[in-house]
Formats: C-alpha cells, structure tokens, sequence
C-alpha cells in the first residue's frame, strides 16, 4: 500500500469538511481546506510521499473532495477508508499531521510522532505531539522534517496520563452510566439521533438519572467547573459526598 522508498512518508489524518473547524478555537489555519492547500504547498518544496486518510465513516462529499484534490496534487495518495492503522504503522510511516484530531495521541502511544496544526487540540498541554505555534513554524517544521522527527520521541507515559485525564477523570459517561452499552443498544454513534435512542432513555433513565445524579449535576453547576468530572457513584459517596465530586 505505502510505497517502497528512502523518502519520509508522511499521513495526513484528513477532517471531515462539514464539521465546524473552531469545536476548539482557533487554528492555525482558518479551515481545513486552507490547510490541505498550505500541505499542497509544502508537496511542491519538499521530497516526501504524502498520504492522506478519512475516517472509516467519511461523508461521501469529503471523500469526493479528497479524489479531486489527489487528482490535481499528483504527491498525494489517497489510502482506503477502512485500512487498519497498524498496516499503515508496520508500512513504516513516518509521521502523521492532523489539526486537532484523535490521532494526536492514538499514534503517539505507537510512537509515531505527530504534528498539530493548532494548539488549541484536546493535548496541547501535553508534550508527546510537536505543536507549532503559526504558520511560519509549521512551514519550518515540515521543510526540516527528517531532523524534528529525528530528535522527537513521544513520551508513552505522557500519552497515558492525558488518556486518564481525558477519557476516565473526564469521561464521555456523564449522563448515562455506561456510554458503550448504550451505544451497543442503539447500534452505532449515527444512531444516538434516532428513535432506538428515545427507547433506551424512556426504558433506563431511573438507572442512569437516581438523585444521586440530580444532586451532582446541580453541585456541578453551582460550582463554576469548567468541566463535570466523571466518577462512579460508589466513588463519589467515598469521597464523602457531592462537592469534591462534582469539580474539575
């Protein structure tokens, strides 16, 4: 799949088009489009392969688009949608460039070194990504690439505490007790807007909404916390009550 060369192979983790780009603040580039156009750039200074992938559930017109933009920048190759990371990992890879994606930390825990354009990304106050801070440091990154990623390793620890801070200490199951199992009823994330939705909240809110959860939440709002922190119930009347659990 990745071509046989002595050239750097870099991965661009390519956002879908129809997302707000801000979901964070702002970047370094005003879109995404802008940034695969600087990348564009970048191809025509530089003697690296350059792939690009979507998520396994892309939209069609993002796809569409990344055919057109392949088409007309011939040092791109566009991989399948559905080929694993691992194969693209064992295929040698260099380093992966995303805006703010998940990649950040999914490929910097495999060692790959990653580049964020923006600092404002979920790990920005973490070590284990290279964060240029404008467009000139991005530019100076990617033309001195081989010598960055050379003197750049990603620190597997540094991964693991951002993945407890922002996955378990501040986790999705906020609301429902169980975030995958509700996902398992419904049957896939798309399906969190349907109707098999509603059922699962119709037949399980007493599980999910006691007056523990009541408490807490309105704990949480009195509490001016930027974020609800996610604990367990047994957890949250150990630490003996509602206060020191509903902070961030």
């Amino acid at each position: 799949m990745l071509v046989k060369s002595d050239k750097l192979k870099i991965l661009i983790a390519a956002h879908c088009f129809f997302d707000s780009p801000h979901s964070y603040g702002l970047n370094i580039f005003p879109d995404f489009f802008e940034w695969l156009d600087f990348l564009a750039e970048m191809s025509n200074q530089t003697d690296y392969d350059w792939y690009i992938k979507t998520h396994p559930d892309y939209k069609e017109k993002t796809r569409e688009w990344l055919v057109d933009f392949c088409e007309k920048h011939s040092k791109f190759s566009l991989l399948p949608a559905d080929v694993s990371h691992f194969q693209i990992i064992d295929e040698e890879i260099d380093v992966a460039l995303t805006v703010y994606g998940t990649i950040g930390f999914e490929y910097a825990a495999l060692g790959i070194p990653v580049i964020n354009a923006s600092n404002n990304n979920p790990h920005c106050a973490f070590d284990f990504n290279i964060n240029p801070s404008n467009v000139d440091e991005y530019r100076i990154v990617l033309l001195d690439l081989d010598e960055v990623i050379r003197n750049f390793e990603p620190d597997f620890e540094n991964v693991c505490e951002f993945y407890f801070m922002h996955k378990i200490y501040y986790g999705e199951s906020w609301l429902f007790d169980d975030l995958d199992d509700v996902i398992s009823y419904v049957g896939s994330w798309k399906e969190i807007y349907s109707p098999k939705m509603f059922r699962y909240w119709v037949i399980n809110w007493e599980r999910h909404l006691g007056a523990d959860f009541e408490a807490r939440l309105l704990e949480y709002l009195r509490s001016g916390s930027f974020r609800f922190k996610c604990l367990s119930r047994n957890e949250m009347l150990s630490e003996g009550g509602y206060s020191e659990a509903s902070g961030g």
